[in-house]
């Protein structure tokens, strides 16, 4: 759906470029400058943009639609709005266009209006909703906000809490052959948050049974080496062979499980241990030599 601006309505969120906007002037096309980050922020529908090639070449450019140009400290004329009918007015031939100079003083502050533009033009889409998260993201407005980042950034994209949170969490974690689906209309965010979620959810129950099992057989060695048996006596052991062919279905023999009770050492307690710090290994352990 296309969102139409009533200038009266928008009241104080129309966006302004806070008294620095010069009025339309022509400027010619070569004098204009693609900047990388605006170029990319949102997609240019090829059936769109060969309708209004015909127009232009049939009408002109509509002087009555300026496009925006960021004049920057050092002499830069940025585009940064209005890249359909600047790629529109090349292909059909034009030279010149009419154009707003703005002279912010950031990117941020830049970035900030333009989004303003689009987000009370029309509704985004998946693909530009994780492009402008990512950019958003870096912001420091964003990034000094004592609030809710999550909340911040729905504001300004004109979506909800919900959906910020949904799309900021593909935005950090989907790969790149789920980028690619997103960007061809292959997966909605929606779908994609969903999939992520379930794989998440699949990889903590796999490192719970691993925690799980680690404890077992640990508990396991610790009862036959505390009973004098030696690492080689261990991996001869038909019990610990058996405990690392099938670990899950392993059960301590009963002796083992009364020695280590004796000892004040439950497999609970073991297993606490390793969700503590599951990464250290023999070379962390404490020498009691040494006290």
């Amino acid at each position: 759906m296309i969102k139409t601006l009533n200038m009266l309505a928008a009241g104080n969120d129309v966006p302004i470029a806070d008294g620095r906007k010069k009025f339309s002037r022509m400027m010619l096309i070569e004098d204009i400058e693609e900047h990388a980050d605006f170029k990319a922020l949102y997609k240019i529908d090829a059936g769109v943009l060969e309708r209004i090639v015909k127009s232009m070449k049939e009408n002109g450019f509509d002087e009555s639609q300026p496009v925006h140009i960021w004049l920057t400290e050092d002499g830069h004329k940025y585009l940064i709005d209005g890249y359909t009918r600047y790629t529109a007015s090349k292909k059909a031939g034009i030279t010149s266009l009419p154009v707003y100079e703005h002279s912010f003083k950031s990117f941020d502050e830049t970035y900030k209006y333009v989004l303003g533009l689009q987000v009370n033009r029309r509704n985004l889409d998946g693909d530009e909703l994780l492009r402008n998260i990512a950019i958003l993201s870096k912001c420091e407005f964003v990034q000094k906000s004592t609030g809710s980042k999550a909340e911040l950034i729905a504001k300004n994209l004109g979506i909800s809490k919900r959906t910020a949170q949904r799309a900021i969490s593909v935005e950090k974690n989907a790969d790149e052959k789920m980028r690619q689906q997103i960007e061809n209309n292959e997966m909605t965010l929606s779908q994609a948050y969903t999939k992520l979620h379930s794989e998440k959810s699949i990889s903590e129950k796999f490192q719970v049974r691993l925690l799980e099992v680690t404890a077992k057989i640990a508990w396991y060695v610790m009862a036959e080496m505390s009973c004098g048996f030696t690492a080689e006596q261990l991996l001869s052991d038909e019990d610990f062979k058996e405990a690392l062919k099938n670990p899950e279905e392993f059960e301590i023999p009963a002796n083992d499980i009364q020695f280590l009770m004796g000892l004040g050492i439950s497999k609970e307690e073991l297993q606490k241990k390793i969700l503590r710090d599951p990464k250290k290994g023999r070379g962390n352990k404490k020498d009691d030599s040494k006290e």
